[in-house]
């Protein structure tokens, strides 16, 4: 505890003791008595809550569309039902979301989203912000900036903070190195990402922010361009070079209801929400709940079908109560601040999802069988293309000892992945123009183009490697034609 969590304390206490005692009747002095008998803890956790006179804001981002990945919209929904609980307004929440699962002709309950096996729906009430066509990362840089000018489509809210404000800023996707996932075309880039970070905290339009971050390769959004001065603290699912983890899946304990053939849920995402909604928030600090969630992501630090559950930014701030940013429900005052015990929940690497989707409608329905197969042999195919194509680019770039070690090497800790970020989405636009859409799995080869640019090669011996590897091959259901991911 700090001093001056101890100074105000200790003048809460006499404030408290004097309203108890001072001019009242001796008739309403038991009922003035109570407040004395509260903790500490109680005391610093609502003196936490009234140290700030801003308005708490909220971005929830859900980066994919599809019944098979049905798990980011409905952990992006659960997201809104927890902060409603917590009483923040609608007016100060922004959803994005693509909104075409709880509709979907797959959805064994129309209408209805669930991100858990027993859970409620979580669908009802939500915002339409921004949804379809609008989910784009031009309109999510616009709303964290508050430029009502520049977001197009939608409902036009963007957060319209102040300096005594809080934001909290949730994403589930997928990912890869340096890049997260968007529904529409264009991915976001890590260090776009932190420069609009960096512009929203030169505007001082905000006193803290905190970002949770779901998607494989998540680390790598912050690690080493995220600065320890912006008032932003961040945790993220993974680590910068492994996979984030579905859960509530298919053939995984526990499963989804009967009817449903994809991920309810996915690991991180899970933990932080269920950890908010059986804890007392006012007492809970972020640190409190950064060791729960990571915990319960590692599968008790075993990481058998887990993740690294990582931290960045300021630090500083994680003494602080969960409630600055979540809010608090009143039903959750009495529970403990970090005591309850999780169950064991199995994960599922979100890079095979889409092929345990798939395989689940290849068994359970014998009408669309033949179409599930091809679709099915279409993403292998697709995959190994990928695959096979990055192993070749490596041997003609760096040769065939070498080719595989210098694309897939990894940077020390503290570094950012890449350090010419144009590069970077140069070198990724220039594959897809010759090899074809990366699709949600390729996002992994990323590190492969930002380790390409870090060896300083020449844009046109890398360009006749891209054409000697796939000429002819940008065609069919994945050709770019011109529209690339990155």
């Amino acid at each position: 505890m700090t001093v001056s969590h101890i100074i105000c304390l200790i003048l809460g206490l006499v404030t408290v003791f004097y309203g108890a005692t001072g001019s009242k009747g001796s008739g309403d002095r038991q009922q003035l008595w109570d407040p004395l008998i509260r903790s500490p803890v109680d005391l610093e956790a609502d003196l936490d809550e009234n140290m700030t006179n801003g308005t708490r804001w909220a971005v929830l981002v859900a980066g994919s569309k599809g019944f098979g990945n049905y798990r980011h919209q409905a952990d992006v929904c659960h997201a809104y039902q927890v902060l409603k609980k917590g009483g923040l307004k609608d007016e100060n929440i922004v959803v994005f979301m693509y909104d075409d699962i709880a509709s979907s002709p797959l959805n064994p309950r129309p209408g209805t989203i669930i991100n858990n096996p027993k859970g409620d729906n979580v669908y009802a009430g939500v915002p339409k912000d921004y949804n379809g066509e609008h989910v784009t990362v031009d309109n999510l840089f616009a709303v964290l900036l508050g430029d009502k000018k520049s977001v197009k489509g939608g409902s036009g809210k963007v957060v319209d903070s102040k300096p005594d404000d809080r934001i909290f800023l949730f994403y589930s996707d997928h990912g890869g190195p340096g890049v997260l996932g968007m529904p529409n075309n264009r991915a976001l880039v890590a260090k776009d990402l932190v420069d609009v970070l960096k512009r929203k905290h030169s505007m001082g339009t905000y006193k803290e922010m905190v970002i949770y971050l779901e998607a494989c390769e998540s680390g790598s959004i912050f690690e080493g361009i995220l600065p320890q001065d912006l008032n932003i603290y961040a945790t993220t699912a993974s680590g910068a070079q492994e996979n984030s983890y579905g859960t509530y899946c298919p053939d995984t304990k526990p499963s989804p209801p009967p009817g449903y053939s994809t991920s309810l849920g996915d690991l991180y995402s899970v933990a932080w929400m269920e950890d908010s909604e059986m804890h007392n928030l006012k007492k809970e600090s972020l640190e409190q709940q950064f060791n729960k969630v990571k915990e319960r992501t590692s599968m008790s630090n075993t990481y058998m079908s887990g993740s690294h559950v990582m931290e960045y930014g300021t630090k500083d701030m994680k003494h602080e109560k969960v409630s600055l940013y979540l809010g608090f429900d009143p039903e959750t005052a009495n529970l403990p601040p970090n005591r309850i015990h999780f169950d064991k929940t199995d994960g599922v690497n979100q890079r095979d999802a889409d092929l345990i989707f798939l395989w689940q409608r290849y068994k359970e329905s014998p009408e669309t069988r033949a179409e599930v197969l091809k679709e099915i042999t279409d993403t292998l195919t697709h995959r190994g293309h990928l695959d096979s194509s990055i192993d070749m680019i490596g041997v003609l770039l760096f040769g065939p000892q070498n080719g595989r070690s210098i694309l897939n090497s990894v940077r020390e800790r503290g570094l950012p992945l890449v350090d010419d970020w144009e590069c970077f989405k140069s070198m990724a636009r220039l594959f897809e123009k010759h090899c074809g859409l990366l699709t949600q799995y390729g996002l992994k080869h990323m590190r492969a183009f930002a380790n390409i640019c870090n060896n300083l090669v020449e844009k046109v011996v890398v360009e006749e490697a891209f054409a000697a590897t796939c000429g002819g091959k940008n065609i069919g259901p994945y050709a770019s034609f011109g529209v690339y991911s990155v």
